[in-house]
């Protein structure tokens, strides 16, 4: 296996590459997220036992969620695994460790990325193929489109033939290739539901399925293909480990991360940058950390103008006199 590695500030983005050298995967954890595999000395913070179940104070800014059948006292020191990250609307879950370890710090070990191959020079390709990812629709050459929206409960991929003039059969065969690919690459877990074109033959659904069975075995995370709803929809069920990518990597703070490395690269000592309203937000909350690394590399604090009409932000040199 093959991967490549980019470390800026406090994030690391880690693309998982096929024998082409093409990202299959991608994985973004920062210094300051609860992520997939960190090992806690937790203290229980409160019982929930109608649910068999705990939330953990782990000295950070959130709970984690415990699902143990073992009887635990609130104020009790264990030291537990995080199993899932934290997604919208619900906290990471993490399950019991074998062995207790008091007296050790709270955070004793950060989840790392395991890579048991041979690591490439990160490179641009992987940074359009990584924002191509964070994009809900999926546009092929010859017009057709794969639009992923999540709902509350699941994620709708939904296949449209859009411009293409192609057979509908075709599409979905190779839509299905397509679909099989991206949920690896975009990490999106939980419930799936695809919805191909048109009405399909059993033959052509059972050619469908294996094509998506054969994609998502590529990936080590469990899965389960459902089967096909009455409405002709097919139905995946996908273990939750790591966030999904949109989730560790939104818009907002991934643009946030470009400001930055492009404050560092200009030679100007002074900056002015003028933001979006929701960009600041960004910075000054949930990257306030990074925010800091940043300024303190730099040497300075970094000036913020808020523009209700810029769109994302830009940055201007000031010239003295």
């Amino acid at each position: 296996m093959f991967f490549a590695k980019n470390i800026f500030l406090d994030q690391t983005k880690v693309a998982f590459l096929n024998e082409e050298k093409q990202p299959f995967a991608f994985v973004l954890t920062r210094g300051s997220d609860i992520n997939y595999g960190d090992i806690y000395q937790a203290r229980v913070l409160k019982k929930m036992p109608k649910l068999k179940a705990y939330f953990l104070d782990i000295n950070r800014s959130e709970s984690v969620f415990l699902p143990s059948a073992q009887e635990l006292e609130e104020g009790q020191s264990i030291t537990v695994e995080i199993t899932a990250e934290a997604r919208p609307g619900k906290t990471a879950a993490c399950r019991l460790c074998a062995q207790q370890m008091e007296g050790l710090p709270r955070l004793l070990q950060k989840g790392l990325i395991e890579t048991n191959g041979t690591e490439l020079p990160w490179n641009e390709t992987y940074d359009e193929s990584f924002e191509q990812a964070l994009h809900p629709i999926f546009t092929f050459a010859d017009g057709a489109e794969i639009i992923f929206e999540r709902t509350t409960a699941f994620w709708s991929i939904d296949v449209d033939s859009a411009k293409s003039d192609l057979p509908l059969s075709q599409i979905n065969l190779h839509a299905a290739t397509v679909i099989g690919k991206e949920i690896i690459l975009r990490n999106l877990s939980g419930n799936l539901i695809i919805d191909f074109i048109g009405k399909k033959r059993k033959n052509e659904l059972t050619k469908l399925l294996n094509i998506l069975r054969f994609e998502l075995d590529k990936s080590p995370i469990p899965f389960q293909i459902m089967g096909i709803s009455p409405m002709g929809n097919v139905e995946i069920r996908r273990d939750r480990h790591r966030a999904t990518l949109i989730d560790s990597a939104s818009t907002l703070s991934a643009t946030a991360y470009r400001l930055l490395e492009e404050a560092l690269k200009t030679p100007s000592y002074q900056l002015q940058i003028n933001v979006s309203p929701e960009l600041y937000k960004c910075l000054r909350t949930d990257l306030i950390d990074t925010l800091a690394i940043a300024e303190a590399k730099k040497g300075t604090k970094f000036s913020f103008c808020i523009d209700t009409q810029e769109q994302t932000y830009q940055i201007k040199e000031i010239k003295n006199g």
